[in-house]
């Protein structure tokens, strides 16, 4: 007898007001039908990251139950630890004389908050990720009390080959999700377009000749009626980087210990996040 255990939580992460519920598949891949009996065991780590059993919350959840050939059976079972902690949930199983370990899962119970805080915030990927990983995702930031939302808006994407600007449908999910979830939008508002760069091989990292279409890139998406709402905007990522498009020289370069060196660095993203901002 094989086991899986699932539960409905994104990384099996309970909240103090949440009971821990999973899910144990029990699949018979052999050629008749068999009777087991099925042990839950359940251990907290301890300060060590050794695990600790808990006699109290291990017992015997199925006793003489049956699954036939090929196929299998879903039984519920929920573990009604409080304490805060890293947890261990051990599923031994005992068929045909022999017992074993069929299947093991960690899980975690911890401080949940009512309140959203929008002080903190979570990054987010909505273009990437499919809808159920999205909603699992969400619930969990907002029960920790999470209040903002992270992800980023590309120049590249919101201007068109015409010269026309707008979002992307995947780009609205994310105020969308937002609303849903009562929770804030951050946006990051990402300035890089090979397209408009003297060289179209230098990464879309900004010079002289993208200023001022980055300048009404931005201008834009500020009057753009699907953010008014947004009170919280970040201009590009990582703006710390040190790397920069030597217009002379037409070559990406990078922090080094000569201080001319950086210098240009710093002159070369002061122009273009002072005409932006």
């Amino acid at each position: 007898i094989k086991a899986q255990v699932k539960s409905d939580r994104t990384g099996n992460i309970f909240y103090d007001r949440d009971l821990p519920e999973f899910d144990i598949d029990f699949i018979n891949n052999i050629d008749s039908a068999v009777n087991f009996k099925v042990d839950l065991n359940v251990y907290k780590y301890n300060d060590n990251g050794e695990p600790v059993i808990l006699p109290e919350f291990s017992k015997t959840v199925l006793d003489n139950a049956s699954v036939e050939c090929g196929r299998s059976v879903r039984e519920s079972f929920s573990v009604n630890v409080s304490d805060f902690g890293l947890y261990l949930l051990e599923t031994d199983v005992t068929a045909n004389g022999r017992q074993y370990t069929a299947a093991s899962t960690e899980f975690s119970k911890c401080v949940g908050n009512d309140k959203l805080n929008d002080a903190f915030g979570v990054n987010l990927h909505v273009k990437t990720w499919d809808n159920s990983t999205l909603k699992n995702y969400m619930t969990l930031t907002r029960d920790a009390g999470f209040g903002l939302v992270r992800d980023g808006i590309n120049w590249v994407t919101y201007e068109k080959n015409d010269g026309s600007m707008s979002l992307e449908a995947t780009d609205k999910g994310l105020f969308k999700i937002c609303k849903e979830y009562g929770m804030q939008p951050y946006v990051t508002i990402h300035i890089q377009n090979p397209s408009k760069c003297i060289d179209p091989n230098n990464a879309g990292l900004i010079d002289s000749t993208a200023l001022d279409g980055a300048y009404e890139y931005v201008k834009q998406l500020m009057d753009d009626p699907n953010l008014k709402d947004v009170n919280h905007f970040e201009i590009t990522n990582e703006p710390s980087l040190q790397v920069y498009y030597d217009e002379e020289d037409k070559k990406l370069k990078h922090s080094s210990s000569d201080p001319a060196e950086n210098k240009k660095i710093f002159e070369a993203k002061g122009k273009a996040y002072g005409k932006i901002c």
